[in-house]
This record gives structure tokens, C-alpha cells and sequence, in this order.
């Protein structure tokens, strides 16, 4: 009877290895999405707020590397091999948990970029980073750091900032309608959105470890 237990929890953790190494790679390919969508629209987007995501990209590559590792090199029979992978997926939840309590505390500490800093942008926002603000303007519906009044002063408002649901055919181009809210609150509302995925995949992963870890502990009373 153990030695059955022994092939069907072996048949178990090799099961496990493969599906951490694809794990890793999910969590990989997500968490680097997330950091490029925090990149995306950085003129507004409040500092330090990609470590957690990296850091979970870099467990999510170090996951999948072990899981590939484990399937190929680990003897299933071997008590000590079996406690280092159990160790070493013990280290990488407490890791990911830690990452997901990073990401949800950095979720509520997001707050509007400071006053002084607004004039700084903005200049580069009608400047050098021009194509990337009329991008995020289009794209977001949105127009300039508090809203269209920002462009007060300038030659014109552009293009990006106008609300094209709303024209009618005989406006021969002339924009009728602004888009009324400011960058600044949807980037940080993005923000915290983006930062909040990042916790649930945390969460996920730090789930399937733990299931994965119940088999070399179970396991390790099986062998001799």
C-alpha cells in the first residue's frame, strides 16, 4: 500500500512541476503586461509603483525555470532532493504573498502627482511628448492634467482632446465637444486598477504553490 502511495504521489509531483513551470510562464507574460501598461502613460503615472510587478515577473521566471528543472533532473526517490524543492517553493509563496501585501499597499498610497510638478509636465506635454499625450488623450478620452483649461495660453487645444462620438457631419472639422476630465484621474484610477491585478495574480499563484506543496510534504513519508 505505501508503495502505491509512493508511484501515485510521484505521478503527483511530476504533474505539479509541470504545471508550476507553466504557471511561471503565465505569471510571467501577465506580470510583464502589467509593468508595460504602467510604462505606457509614465508622464502621469505616480514613481515606484512597478516594483511589485517586476519582482513577480522575476518570480514568475525563477517558478518556471524550477518547474522545468524539476521534471527533468529531480529523483522522486531521494528525501533530501524532495525537502530542498519542498524549501524552495516554501520561499517562493512567502515571496509572491509578500509581492501581493506589496501591490494592495501601494494600491491605497497612489495619490495625485504634486502641484509643482504640473507645470514641468505640461511643458513637455506640448513639447517633446507631444505624440505620446495626444495617444493618451485619444485613447483614454481625456484632456490635458486637470482637464482642457490646462491648454489655456497655448495656441491651440489639440485634436486628441475632442469628443469625435459627438460630431456631426456638417462641422467641417471643427471640434464641438471637449473631453471634460483631466488625464491625472484616469491614469491614477488605471493605476490603482492595474495594481490591484497585480495582487489577484499573486494571490493565484501563491494558491497553486501551496497546492503544490502539500505533495512533496505528503510524499517525503514514503520514502526510505
Amino acid at each position: 500500500m505505501g508503495e502505491r502511495a509512493f508511484v501515485c504521489f510521484r505521478y503527483c509531483l511530476i504533474a505539479g512541476a509541470i504545471l508550476l513551470g507553466i504557471s511561471g510562464a503565465v505569471v510571467s507574460i501577465f506580470a510583464g503586461y502589467f509593468i508595460y501598461q504602467l510604462h505606457e502613460y509614465a508622464s502621469l503615472t505616480p514613481d515606484n509603483v512597478c516594483g511589485s510587478a517586476a519582482t513577480l515577473l522575476a518570480m514568475g521566471v525563477i517558478t518556471c525555470g524550477i518547474g522545468w528543472f524539476v521534471w527533468q533532473f529531480l529523483n522522486f526517490s531521494n528525501r533530501g532532493q524532495v525537502i530542498i524543492f519542498a524549501v524552495t517553493l516554501t520561499t517562493i509563496t512567502l515571496i509572491e504573498t509578500s509581492v501581493g501585501i506589496w501591490a494592495l499597499v501601494r494600491h491605497e498610497q497612489v495619490d495625485a502627482l504634486p502641484s509643482t510638478q504640473h507645470d514641468e509636465i505640461f511643458a513637455l506635454a506640448i513639447t517633446d511628448e507631444k505624440s505620446t499625450w495626444n495617444h493618451m488623450q485619444s485613447t483614454l478620452q481625456c484632456c490635458g492634467i486637470d482637464g482642457p483649461s490646462d491648454y489655456r495660453g497655448t495656441d491651440a487645444i489639440p485634436w486628441s482632446c475632442c469628443n469625435t462620438t459627438n460630431l456631426a457631419n456638417d462641422t467641417e472639422g471643427i471640434c464641438t465637444t471637449l473631453y471634460k476630465r483631466g488625464c491625472q484621474l484616469v491614469v491614477l484610477n488605471r493605476t490603482k486598477s492595474i495594481l490591484l491585478h497585480v495582487f489577484l495574480l499573486a494571490l493565484c499563484s501563491v494558491l497553486l504553490q501551496v497546492h503544490n506543496l502539500e505533495i512533496p510534504f505528503i510524499m517525503n513519508r514514503y520514502i526510505i
